[in-house]
């Protein structure tokens, strides 16, 4: 055979010499040997045409570096050594899916590799270009440092079509020359003789499905499934795909004991119930035989037409003739899904009660056992919780998929219930399933981006199909190129930064996105693009193919609220500053009079709070050019940055009002719900406290209770209800700190480790005391709100909170506001039972589910994140409001509540004069004296009754001393007077 025979077809005379400038130009002429032998030879460098009267003798994968990366090399040599890695892990791929046909690699000379393959007769390039195309998209790389080309780039062609240069070549430019190679870039001796042809090609998938007239309508769902049983891993994909068949066949048989559990307990009308029992006791680490039939019944009489999760794509597909359900098209969740919880925040009535005991989260509770029912069975032959929840998280993945509502899902994932875990296999799956599947993930911090991002990267050797999207991040610095240390405002606009865009990845960014298929960022920017992330619906695959990104998955609550204030001075320099704006004094009038007309709105009030009613005109905005100028204008003026926008919200949806204490400056508080529409095919949250949090609305969220993993019989909630901790009581009390370290001390004695959460005013103080239990190991110190994403405390045995985090009156009136739009809502609040309440119903439930998110968040930090059902948690905290206490009891279900008795804490109770009064009794009756006439004390009558009367605690802790109070005196045990 004679090596040109391999690039020319007959009557092909054309041709292509590379000049030393790199440059390629067109020769006519036939090719003949000697020619052939003075390329090979090096004396001249030739390239060939792919297509040749739309047929082929050969095809070639160009795989190369982006300028980009390889232009940061003083030569392609050195970019090619720090990527030599990541070409070798793609030839292997190459390797991988064309063993069974024969093909030849190429080290191109410079920076890159060419795959080769030859034909025994010149054949149809369009079938070699689709034949190119389904190996290549088979193939992973990371396309912002690499990309492949093919020839031919094109399926026909009326031109000469496209040039590629002929093997072992010297590339005049920089002199290096090409060789044969193997996968491992190894330089291999291949003679011209020993190349074998492809006598023919296996026709693609895609010309099997719709071979035949263009016009002849694609195939039905019976040419859909006869394609996919000719398909060697169509049931193995379907398998994964469909909850039904994944579950029924564990032992390669729909006949399996599991499937008919599955099928009839859960979905079918077959009386099965015994089976379930039995499945039960061998399987469920808390069978109760009572409490299955009750909950068997609910299940199968809460079902009512509704079919099996997943059943819908298993039957079309025709891989389920099981004798279930009839069943029928759905277009809403809620249609499928027998847990749906409609209009949650309707049904929150019982969410604070002023009874002693009220029935807290009975909305849920059933749905929670129910679904714990469900999840056993769903994985009766899986011990581990992961794999429980794994499995109920991609069962509803799998009919949300099937549904057609526009609404985004919620899943109230318990925190630690493995949602991370879940998210990535099931996006791994997808994309390892689906060639053209494309999904946004959002967490909530930056490091969580690099690192979802990285796992699902893993999965896929060198070349993962995820992209981390984030800006400047002060924890990986290193990615200014200008070596900026720190983030400031502005400091990365074009007028302040040198940086070419080309040369900056956070320039880049955009333009870097299209080439992946997942794109992980944080909840920051999902904020700050709002409605505009319809920018990452799409991406584009090496041969510019465009496809959408259809999943949207948040992990944790995302915001949905902004809330904003401002006083009454920052207002008045605003006005000031309007008519100093650079360049906007033509159109600042336009702005003057609403904003004046609002202050007119504020201003003459007389009640210490009231609310601010939106304004009865059509919506009001500063537009781009007034923004644009107010931000460079303020750019060092924090007060005033952000003023516009708090503006409009006052003016469009209203506010509230707030004259402080103490003369201070009143203060206006305004808020709105965030455009959430984000125009995803499939939106998901999974939010570790969804079923407590008011700010799903049910207009834009549908709930859906998945089940707990556990109950709770080993946590025990040890509590001093005396008072509560706030940071107020830590201002008004200086021997607060040390009294209570004290009284820590005692609980680290007895405990393997402890998490203790202060605020973050106190984090000094209190490190300062624990210095050595934390130079031990034996304390973990962290401030409230400091620990999401964060494990490093999942082996301590108890948590112990220093308070509780209380937003300040103002956030939750407000955010009651933006909620529920009651322009008529009491602001008022009062003493009730130990704690301060809000007259108004809706804002004390908001209260508590704050107080309650953060609280279970801080909890799940310890050892129960771990899910081990053995091992004892302690949690020690210090509040008063019994309805906070009845909610904790409630949400985790099984557990116990123990009052705690710390002895030094409980002296701190008091302040000013209250502490002098117990303290000159006790130490009085210590002395000796029996009876401390009140007069005694240097207190005149009133204020003595007064203090008394505001302080009862006095009269607990002297009881608590064995002292009693009578009328005229305090005396020790019963003496009477």
């Amino acid at each position: 055979m004679k090596p040109r025979e391999l690039f020319f077809q007959a009557g092909d005379e054309r041709y292509s010499l590379q000049s030393n400038d790199g440059d390629y130009y067109k020769q006519n002429g036939t090719v003949d040997e000697n020619v052939f032998n003075q390329h090979l030879q090096g004396i001249i460098t030739m390239g060939a045409y792919t297509t040749y009267q739309n047929n082929c003798l050969f095809g070639v994968w160009d795989i190369d570096i982006n300028k980009y990366f390889y232009s940061k090399h003083e030569d392609p040599i050195g970019a090619f050594k720090e990527y030599k890695d990541d070409i070798i892990h793609i030839l292997k791929q190459f390797d991988e899916y064309l063993k069974d046909y024969p093909h030849y690699f190429e080290f191109s000379g410079r920076k890159g590799a060419h795959v080769w393959v030859f034909f025994e007769k010149p054949l149809p390039s369009e079938d070699v270009f689709d034949f190119l195309t389904t190996i290549e998209e088979k193939i992973y790389f990371r396309r912002q440092i690499f990309h492949i080309e093919k020839f031919p780039k094109q399926a026909t062609t009326s031109g000469d079509g496209n040039l590629i240069k002929l093997p072992l070549a010297i590339h005049r430019v920089s002199g290096h020359r090409a060789y044969w190679c193997n996968p491992d870039l190894e330089q291999v001796d291949l003679k011209w003789e020993d190349i074998e042809k492809i006598k023919k090609l296996k026709e693609s998938k895609k010309k099997q499905k719709y071979k035949g007239n263009k016009h002849v309508p694609k195939p039905g769902i019976n040419g859909k499934v006869e394609f996919i049983k000719s398909t060697p891993e169509g049931l193995e994909r379907l398998e994964k795909r469909c909850v039904a068949l994944r579950n029924a066949r564990p032992e390669g048989t729909t006949e399996s004991n599991n499937w008919h559990i599955f099928v009839g307990a859960v979905f079918g009308r077959l009386n099965l119930t015994e089976k379930v029992h039995e499945a039960f006791r061998s399987n469920a680490f808390d069978y109760n035989e009572q409490t299955t039939s009750y909950h068997l019944s609910k299940l199968m009489s809460g079902m009512g037409n509704h079919h099996p999760i997943g059943c819908k794509f298993a039957v079309d597909n025709g891989f389920c003739n099981h004798p279930c359900r009839t069943v029928t098209p759905f277009d809403h969740l809620k249609d499928s899904y027998p847990m749906f919880v409609d209009d949650v925040q309707d049904k929150s009535s019982n969410f604070v009660s002023t009874s002693t005991n009220p029935p807290l989260f009975s909305l849920a509770s059933a749905s929670v056992n129910l679904n714990k029912q469900m999840a056993d069975i769903y994985s009766a032959d899986v011990v581990p919780q992961a794999q429980k929840a794994i499995k109920v998280y991609q069962d509803i993945f799998a009919m949300n998929d099937q549904s057609t509502a526009g609404n985004a899902i919620v899943l109230n994932t318990i925190p630690g219930g493995f949602k991370t875990t879940a998210t990535v296999e099931m996006v791994v799956d997808a994309l390892n399933e689906d060639k053209e599947f494309g999904a946004i993930i959002v967490v909530e911090r930056n490091r969580d981006v690099i690192r979802i991002a990285e796992e699902i990267n893993n999965s896929f050797g060198m070349f993962g199909p995820a992209y981390p999207f984030y800006g400047y991040d002060p924890e990986n610095p290193q990615d200014c190129l200008l070596g900026h240390k720190s983030y400031k405002a502005g400091m990365c606009d074009k007028k302040n930064c040198s940086i070419p865009m080309t040369k900056c990845r956070v320039k880049m960014n955009h333009l870097i996105q299209y080439n992946y298929r997942v794109v992980v960022m944080s909840h920051q920017r999902l904020k700050m693009y709002g409605s505009e992330m319809k920018r990452f619906q799409n991406w584009h695959n090496s041969m510019s193919s465009k496809f959408r990104r259809t999943h949207l998955i948040i992990d944790e609550q995302p915001p949905l609220l902004e809330l904003m204030r401002f006083d009454s001075d920052t207002l008045n320099n605003f006005l000031s500053v309007l008519p100093n704006l650079d360049n906007g004094v033509q159109y600042v009038q336009d702005y003057t009079q609403p904003v004046l007309d609002l202050i007119k709105n504020i201003d003459g009030r007389t009640n210490a709070r009231e609310v601010i009613k939106p304004q009865e005109v059509p919506e009001f905005k500063f537009d781009a050019r007034f923004e644009n100028s107010w931000k460079d204008y303020t750019l060092d003026m924090a007060s005033l940055n952000g003023l516009p926008v708090a503006l409009e919200s006052v003016y469009n949806y209203g506010g509230i009002y707030i004259k402080k204490n103490l003369g201070g400056l009143p203060e206006i508080s305004t808020g709105y719900y965030l455009n959430n529409s984000w125009d995803f095919d499939r939106t998901i949250i999974l939010d570790g406290t969804a079923d407590i949090s008011q700010r799903y609305k049910s207009t834009v969220f549908d709930k859906v209770y998945v089940p707990q993993l556990h109950t709770y019989e080993h946590l025990t909630f040890k509590y001093y209800n005396k008072f509560n901790l706030s940071r107020s009581t830590y201002e008004k009390k200086e021997n607060l700190i040390p009294g209570l370290v004290s009284d820590i001390k005692e609980v680290i004695k007895k405990r393997n480790k402890v998490y203790v959460v202060v605020y973050k005013e106190n984090m000094e103080s209190y490190a300062k005391e624990f210095t050595p239990e934390i130079e031990s190991g034996k304390v973990v110190l962290r401030t409230f709100g400091s620990t999401r994403g964060d494990n490093s405390m999942r082996d301590c045995d108890t948590i112990i909170f220093t308070g509780l985090i209380h937003k300040g009156e103002l956030n939750y009136l407000s955010e009651s506001l933006v909620l529920n739009q009651d322009y008529s809502m009491n602001l008022n609040a009062q003493k009730h039972r130990k704690s301060r309440k809000f007259k108004d119903r809706n804002t004390e439930i908001i209260k508590m589910s704050s107080w309650l998110e953060d609280f279970v968040q801080e909890v799940y930090r310890t050892r129960l994140r771990s899910h081990n059902l053995q091992q004892d948690v302690q949690a020690y905290l210090i509040v008063s409001d019994p309805d906070f206490l009845n909610l904790i009891e409630g949400y985790f279900e099984g557990c116990k509540m123990e009052e705690w008795e710390p002895k030094e804490i409980s002296k701190a109770r008091l302040t000013g004069i209250a502490e002098e009064i117990v303290e000159q009794v006790i130490n009085r009756v210590k002395e000796g004296e029996s009876k401390i006439p009140k007069n005694s004390l240097g207190l005149n009558s009133d204020t003595l009754k007064k203090t008394l009367n505001r302080n009862p605690e006095i009269e607990e802790i002297l009881n608590d001393a064995g002292i009693e109070i009578h009328n005229k005196n305090f005396a020790k045990g019963t003496v009477s007077i």
